[in-house]
């Protein structure tokens, strides 16, 4: 490798050639007036600020904790600084003489959350997105969402105090009021403040009632507020940033955490917070950890974590909020708040004594499982920020509830720094916990057909208002004693969890895919109520199949005989008992078994009768399909016995008319049975009425026990069909897409019916 002869006179000379250099440019642009400072730029932010008169008190409280100097000589702002009466009235209200009386960590916050990171133009406040600056001409960025910036203030990391939970090799750290052990949080970034403008309120669909809603002072169309402050002045420019007067001194927003510790007067927030704290997660930050100062000398720093909550969608200490879209914590802070409304202590006393120990024979919250203490905390958490009119209309929560408020509840309201918090003297109880879902959750002894209806996605649909269901469930000493499932769980906080099942017809043990435990559950939940007048009722399930209960001996099946356990072949007799409690939205009974159901086809129901010889001879039906029927549509057959239909000769019709009388005893698109579920009336045939332009209709009294069928005119009963194991209620099956589905019913009758209309 060449070298220098030598290396100190060289580096010498090169030190000397930039120094006249250097020397050299400055006296250029000394002397050239074109690089010579504007008349109308003044100076820098603390400059400009400290050279108004009227904002001497601020400049004062910027100058005393060092933010002069920094502001001066670093960085680009958007400075919101108090007038000098904005800061006297602040004084008089927390009982300062002076500025000098103020504690300098208060004043140092105060300083801090008025600056806001970058030189935003009040143009700029008013047209960004999280996806840059908005554009008129895009309509997928023409909108304004963005109303949040970044302050410099950033609390300080946080230390919690924890209990270490060891079930085998499962480690678990849960945040306590008090312990011997502790980890610190590394807080990851600085407070956010919102900026409130006419846009905003047109873009989220709100309005200017919803700002004093929470500022307690009325929001000015044309106006530009800086949180609870209106900005009372133009931009006023500086050498890096703009300042803008405000008429309030704005105290730093609290996060949710902070607004839950602080409580409102002699309410408290504890119990809450503490349910959230249970959910804990620490994660080692390695980059913050050996971040900080001494840590690349080799020096012992203190470990920091990263803590976020299993199962809640919103970590209440932090700045940054999460994407709800994406569900990653990315920089749409900006745009993203969230909303919590947060019961006091008393009102969740008033739920444990009023609901718990009644329901579940428990005395506390802390006591319930893992998954109701994620439902109460995410039945009082929205996505996005909860505004009077998100009150007034309604709201969703994380437990996709549709929640209405009672604002008589309400005893404290703040905007906080990642959500707008309301304190309730009055817990918002889940829907899952009063509808028919509610046994499965406040009772143990169904947690495995719980966990079977949370496997297959459908506890959310269980809620609807606008179905009586009736749902049919399975307690624990029936998985006990079939094995047709059996939870095994998977973590120590019983939050995962796989479900498994004895498959008896292989003699081993199964882990049965969702699709499978889907239709197990599926098939069981009524969307019909049980009315209990007929021997036989039959109630159409969610899948579009047919339970068939009998209310003669309180036996339920799904139209064929039930077998034990899962895919097994002997049959039992299930049972059926109805629990005591009604629901806004149905019945639950309790049964004994799964429930079967039938495979036939309305063709292989048909097999060996003469009908189906007439069909194919009317051109309607093969031997591998009947033309009559359509993917979409529903039927119900009165089917003549053979012996009817050879008393009636039949077999001497052709062409049309053999048609035209076949289709005359086909209900279409309607299962009529004799559970007296239908309302009376003149249902459509598939047989063409007299004159051709529509169809033929059947008056049909759908009766307890019976159908009665009367003559065009309702004046004489032709037919009544008395309900008849074997012979009526017959249920034949299509599958279409991959789904099958009750396609007919079928009630055998002993004449035929001929009427024309």
């Amino acid at each position: 490798m060449k070298s220098f002869p030598n290396q100190k006179s060289f580096l010498f000379l090169l030190v000397f050639i930039i120094w006249v250099c250097i020397q050299g440019c400055d006296n250029k642009f000394e002397k050239n007036p074109k690089y010579n400072r504007p008349d109308w730029l003044v100076g820098k932010i603390y400059s400009q600020i400290d050279a108004n008169d009227d904002l001497s008190l601020f400049a004062k409280c910027i100058s005393d904790v060092g933010y002069d100097s920094i502001i001066n000589k670093t960085g680009a702002y958007a400075a919101f600084i108090p007038n000098n009466d904005a800061v006297n009235a602040y004084l008089n209200e927390k009982g300062y003489a002076s500025i000098d009386d103020m504690p300098f960590e208060e004043k140092s916050r105060l300083v801090r959350f008025h600056l806001v990171q970058m030189p935003w133009t009040a143009g700029q406040l008013q047209s960004l997105s999280r996806r840059g600056w908005i554009d008129e001409n895009d309509v997928t960025n023409n909108k304004p969402f963005a109303f949040k910036r970044q302050t410099l203030l950033r609390n300080s990391n946080k230390t919690y105090n924890i209990e270490t939970i060891r079930e085998g090799l499962v480690i678990t750290e849960t945040i306590v009021p008090q312990s011997n052990e502790t980890k610190t949080v590394f807080a990851n970034s600085r407070k956010y403040a919102p900026i409130f403008y006419d846009a905003y309120w047109n873009v989220a669909k709100l309005n200017p009632n919803d700002y004093s809603f929470y500022f307690d002072r009325e929001f000015e169309i044309g106006e530009i507020y800086f949180a609870g402050s209106k900005i009372i002045s133009e931009e006023i420019f500086s050498d890096n940033g703009f300042i803008y007067i405000v008429d309030k001194v704005v105290e730093p927003l609290m996060n949710a955490e902070e607004l839950m510790e602080k409580g409102s007067g002699s309410y408290s927030y504890d119990e809450f917070k503490n349910l959230i704290y249970q959910n804990s997660e620490f994660i080692f930050n390695s980059d913050a950890t050996y971040s900080q100062e001494g840590a690349s000398q080799g020096f012992e720093v203190e470990e920091l974590f990263d803590l976020s909550f299993s199962g809640i969608d919103f970590d209440i200490h932090q700045e940054l909020t999460f994407d709800p879209s994406s569900g990653a914590a990315q920089n749409n802070t900006m745009e993203n708040h969230y909303g919590i409304i947060v019961p006091t202590d008393d009102a969740i006393q008033k739920f444990e004594d009023e609901v718990l120990s009644k329901a579940m024979n428990i005395n506390s919250i802390k006591d319930l499982p893992a998954n109701l203490k994620r439902m109460l905390i995410n039945s009082h958490i929205s996505s996005e920020p909860i505004y009077l009119s998100n009150i007034n209309n309604g709201f969703f929560n994380h437990e996709n509830d549709f929640v209405e408020l009672d604002q008589s509840t309400i005893i404290q309201k703040e905007f906080g720094s990642n959500a707008t918090f309301i304190g309730v003297n009055e817990l918002i109880i889940p829907k899952a916990l009063t509808s028919v879902t509610a046994p499965l959750y406040l009772n143990s002894d169904y947690l495995t057909y719980l966990m079977t209806l949370q496997t297959s996605l459908i506890l959310d649909a269980l809620k609807a208002d606008d179905v009586e269901f009736s749902l049919f469930i399975m307690p624990e000493r029936v998985f006990v004693h079939d094995l047709s499932l059996m939870l095994e769980w998977t973590s120590w906080r019983r939050d995962t969890y796989v479900l498994r099942a004895y498959n008896r017809s292989e003699e081993k043990w199964d882990i049965p895919n969702r699709a499978t435990v889907s239709n197990l559950v599926f098939n069981q939940i009524g969307i019909e109520p049980v009315i209990g007048k007929a021997r036989k009722e039959f109630i159409e399930t969610i899948t579009q199949r047919h339970i068939v209960l009998d209310n003669s001996n309180k036996t339920i099946t799904g139209g064929v005989p039930s077998s034990f356990g899962y895919m097994g072949d002997s049959i039992i007799t299930v049972s059926v008992e109805p629990l005591a409690a009604d629901y806004y939205n149905g019945k639950v009974y309790e049964i004994d078994g799964w429930l079967s159901f039938p495979t036939q086809t309305l063709l292989t129901r048909l097999a060996g009768r003469y009908f189906l010889e007439l069909l194919k001879k009317a051109g309607l039906a093969t031997d591998f399909q009947l033309r009559f029927v359509n993917s979409t549509d529903r039927y119900t057959l009165f089917l003549p016995t053979n012996e009817a239909l050879q008393a009636a000769q039949a077999d001497t019709l052709t062409g049309d008319n053999l048609k035209q009388f076949l289709l005359g005893h086909i209900i279409k698109d309607e299962l009529i049975f004799t559970d007296g579920r239908r309302n009376e009336g003149a249902y459509n045939t598939l047989k063409k009425s007299i004159s051709g332009t529509g169809l033929s209709t059947l008056n049909i009294q759908p009766n307890f026990d019976e159908i009665l069928i009367f003559d065009s005119n309702w004046q004489n009963n032709i037919l009544t069909i008395i309900e008849q194991p074997g012979k009526t209620n017959i249920l034949a099956v299509k599958t279409h897409n991959g789904k099958t589905i009750t396609h007919a019913v079928i009630h055998e009758i002993d004449t035929v019916i001929n009427i024309d209309n």
